[in-house]
């Protein structure tokens, strides 16, 4: 962030400008809005994230800048799924996914959010979270397994004289 020092015995704009430094820590509030998108989806199935980055007052959009998509893990490291630049037109972001299972759970839930990790002028924030249930396409339980019922068994153990 920028903070302008006044000077009152500043001669004119050109001294004003020399004692203008920039601040550490001041870095402005921003909001990330994630769009909700479905709660249920298969495997395999393509899901369109969208969103927005801003300023906290809603007064300005913020082009240009890294935003991580990621599913909430409970108890362990948050997994990144994706990451993408809001654009220059208007700070909104699309990021498309094809449905994976993120646990072991039938269905599989994943908590997904945005994150902006911040920047010199712009602040950190996170975005709501979203659960989305993930239903596998894959047979539940062991593979089956085929038996061939037509051929002999091999002849072991048999002493041939």
């Amino acid at each position: 962030g920028q903070t302008v020092l006044r000077c009152n015995g500043a001669k004119g704009q050109e001294e004003q400008e020399r004692v203008t430094r920039t601040t550490p820590g001041l870095a402005a509030a921003t909001l990330l809005i994630l769009n909700q998108g479905p709660s249920t989806v298969k495997e395999g199935d393509t899901i369109t994230f969208s969103g927005q980055l801003l300023t906290k007052d809603k007064q300005f959009f913020l082009p240009g800048y890294t935003i991580d998509i990621k599913d909430n893990v409970s108890l362990g490291t948050d997994t990144q799924i994706g990451i993408v630049t809001t654009s220059d037109t208007d700070g909104t972001f699309t990021f498309t996914w094809k449905a994976t299972p993120c646990n072991t759970g039938i269905p599989s839930y994943c908590d997904f959010y945005a994150e902006f990790p911040g920047s010199s002028d712009y602040g950190k924030v996170r975005s709501q979270e979203y659960r989305l249930s993930v239903t596998p396409t894959a047979p539940v339980g062991p593979t089956p397994t085929t038996l061939d019922f037509t051929r002999d068994p091999p002849e072991i153990g048999r002493a041939h004289v």
